[in-house]
């Protein structure tokens, strides 16, 4: 081999050359392209199985989530069960404040009016109920026994609200005893809502 000559020994030098550097290409074009793509499907692979797993967390939640809505809805329909039934405002009322009267020395004087329907926006926006407005409604007796009054009610009916209007002594030629007071006020109490259909 070494008595090559020397036009032979150049051209076999320069094949294996161009053979190194084609080789060399190949490896870098094709091996090192396919594994920047390996290393992005890998990248894609756990990306899609962390999405995977997530989903299935979320599946194995929704019995979870399901069971807590509806613990909430009977919830709500049981808050809902102690508001005024549409319709029947008046007359639930009148039962509710007999049963509150009944148990405290305050009287009614004269009659209880008729509801006004209307919405509490003034007092929370987007509220989705309305309310029945009970206006100068009056009640007689002493201080201390309206005050238990008020504590009665607010305690047994937490969904209705008495705004104290006005309090003065009762005519002392009309009333039994000059110590009671006369009481105005105006009651406010959330409504049942309309069922959906």
């Amino acid at each position: 081999m070494n008595k090559l000559a020397k036009e032979k020994r150049d051209q076999l030098i320069v094949v294996s050359i161009v053979t190194v550097l084609v080789v060399f290409a190949l490896w870098y074009l094709v091996i090192g392209m396919q594994s920047a793509n390996l290393g992005d499907v890998r990248k894609r692979t756990v990306e899609l199985q962390k999405k995977i797993s997530d989903a299935r967390d979320l599946a194995k939640k929704g019995a979870r989530y399901e069971a807590e809505l509806q613990e909430v809805q009977d919830k709500l329909s049981a808050i809902e069960a102690k508001m005024l039934p549409v319709g029947n405002e008046y007359i639930k009322m009148l039962t509710t404040l007999n049963q509150a009267v009944r148990t405290t020395k305050v009287d009614f004087l004269g009659e209880l009016p008729q509801p006004i329907i209307g919405n509490v926006e003034d007092l929370f926006p987007d509220f989705p109920y309305k309310a029945a407005i009970f206006a100068d409604t009056s009640f007689y007796g002493y201080y201390h026994d309206f005050g238990k009054f008020l504590a009665e009610m607010e305690n047994n009916f937490p969904y209705l609200r008495l705004q104290v209007a006005s309090v003065r002594h009762l005519d002392v030629a009309k009333a039994e005893d000059p110590e009671k007071l006369h009481f105005k006020v105006k009651i406010v109490a959330l409504v049942q809502p309309t069922p959906q259909r």
